[in-house]
């Protein structure tokens, strides 16, 4: 078991009150203010730690169609093939921390959206290149009760694309 609990599941109403009061009492980047030590609310950590992870057992549908990596963004999970470089499964699951939390500053944007995204168990799913995808079973998962995904493939992410 994961040792780090971030959006498990679906948050209370005041739950989500607490966090947009939390994101509303958190200083803007760079600012001078004290900020808060630690970013939970109730026992859910709000901060992702953006780490690949061994597949939860309550997620095995996911391993038993073929993936081996497991990331989990503000409880929306990230899958990858273990053909799938290492460094682009982190950049896209950065790449989805950022959405979520644009101004950084560890608590999502639009609680609603990711309590959303929890409650329907939305993940992405990657693989090192498209024809990969298609040696996949998804039926394992979509049987699972897994319908509200994405697809992304290892040559779709550009980790070392400088920035603008």
């Amino acid at each position: 078991m994961d040792d780090i609990r971030i959006y498990d599941r679906a948050l209370s109403e005041d739950e989500v009150e607490a966090l947009f009061i939390l994101r509303n009492s958190r200083p803007t980047r760079g600012s001078s203010a004290n900020s808060l030590s630690a970013s939970v609310v109730g026992n859910i950590e709000v901060t992702p730690t953006i780490q690949i992870r061994h597949i939860p057992e309550k997620l095995s549908a996911f391993q038993k169609a073929g993936f081996s990596k497991y990331v989990r963004v503000f409880g929306v999970h990230v899958f990858a093939t273990s053909s799938t470089p290492d460094v682009k499964v982190l950049h896209a699951s950065r790449v989805l921390a950022q959405y979520l939390d644009n101004d950084e500053d560890g608590v999502p944007d639009n609680p609603l959206v990711v309590s959303h995204l929890v409650s329907r168990n939305a993940y992405l799913v990657m693989t090192a290149d498209e024809h990969e995808f298609h040696t996949l079973h998804p039926d394992d998962w979509h049987d699972a009760g897994f319908d509200a995904g994405q697809f992304l493939h290892g040559r779709e992410t550009k980790p070392d694309f400088p920035r603008w």
